[in-house]
């Protein structure tokens, strides 16, 4: 059942480019391995089939569906510069706030990290939210001078449990169908660890 008092979290890491094949269709990676998806490379604006713009089609599709007596607000994450709250408190879906949202969203461009930490912390900082629904296709990392760093997923993952100690909020993760094992073993660990489910979003 969808919460009435949420926080949307959105990965906007610039791996949300690549582009996920059919299921059982494989195409080289940089390494000349085979991989489930295709890199266009990053040059802007995205190709209509990636992961950045499915994502987005479907965070504005959501948000203009949204029935006036819920309440939320948007945290996206990238590097640390550009993760931030379209607004630090929850805000009624009139069809205004929802128009300003949608506006938010269709604004956006990828970013070079993933700090799901940093997400977590404002998602959680949020009053009165009970829910957080978070998207992404990747584990934590963050920019360490011109290349990036993983950060420890147990860090994270303990991390959540902390801020959410006192809130209680249910932290519902999903990730795409074609993301890595160590990927999904993450962001299924976050869920749970926090009453939450995991499952890949609508293609």
């Amino acid at each position: 059942m969808l919460s009435k008092r949420f926080v949307l979290v959105l990965d906007i890491s610039n791996s949300m480019r690549v582009i996920d094949l059919a299921e059982g269709t494989t195409a080289p990676g940089k390494d000349g391995n085979p991989r489930p998806y295709r890199d266009p490379g990053t040059n802007w604006p995205p190709d209509p089939e990636s992961r950045f713009m499915r994502a987005r089609n479907e965070f504005v599709a959501f948000i203009e569906q949204l029935d006036p007596a819920v309440h939320f607000t948007i945290v996206v994450f990238g590097l640390e510069r550009d993760t931030r709250t379209w607004n630090p408190q929850l805000q009624r879906a009139t069809p205004r706030v929802k128009q300003d949202a949608v506006e938010f969203v269709t604004a956006l461009r990828w970013s070079g990290a993933t700090r799901t930490d940093l997400a977590l912390e404002q998602a959680f900082a949020v009053a009165d939210a009970d829910t957080i629904y978070l998207f992404s296709d990747g584990i934590p990392e963050r920019s360490n001078g011109s290349k990036t760093e993983p950060i420890p997923q147990d860090e994270v993952i303990a991390k959540s449990k902390t801020l959410n100690r006192a809130r209680k909020l249910r932290l519902n993760v999903y990730g795409f169908a074609t993301v890595s094992p160590p990927t999904k073993d993450f962001l299924r660990k976050l869920a749970v660890e926090n009453d939450g489910e995991t499952a890949p979003p609508a293609a």
